[in-house]
């Protein structure tokens, strides 16, 4: 009988660290939503240039924002269900993005060229992937305090 208790302790604790998953494992699903997110917006914004009469001059802004778009929630996934660093995390999932994109855009151009669009991309998914890992952190703060009964909504304060 007396080692029961450190046998279910022992079980506890590998439970635990099978439950928990490691920073590297969040970057990488980031990393995988914003992939899952850009080529059907890329596709159809190909698409759209195509088909309809899209003006030229509105393509790179369209690419921009489907960009944005998947670094904030590449971001923000990959962050939300951590306890902390996820200002740390959203900018390593931003960086490597965009990271990714210059590869992918070096390869099809056939030549590696550094200007201030590529660094501007770079820094701009870094600033803006650490701010959408804040807000996930402080959203599931909110959200886990709202189911364990300690966050009240403004409408529960007034009744």
């Amino acid at each position: 009988m007396s080692d029961y208790r450190p046998k279910k302790k022992m079980r506890q604790m590998r439970m635990k660290a099978a439950d928990a998953h490691c920073r590297l494992y969040y970057i990488l699903r980031g990393i995988l939503i914003s992939a899952i997110i850009t080529i059907p917006t890329m596709f159809a914004i190909a698409v759209t240039v195509n088909i309809t009469d899209f003006p030229e001059e509105y393509v790179s802004p369209a690419v921009t924002v489907a960009v944005v778009l998947a670094i904030v929630l590449s971001s923000f996934f990959s962050s939300a269900w951590q306890k902390n660093c996820g200002w740390s995390n959203g900018s390593i999932t931003g960086t490597i993005y965009a990271c990714c994109i210059l590869i992918i855009r070096f390869t099809l151009e056939g030549e590696i060229n550094f200007n201030k669009d590529s660094i501007t991309l770079l820094l701009v998914s870094a600033l803006i992937g650490s701010v959408s890992g804040y807000v996930g952190i402080c959203f599931a703060k909110a959200l886990n305090k709202s189911r364990s009964g300690h966050f009240t909504p403004r409408s529960a304060k007034r009744q």
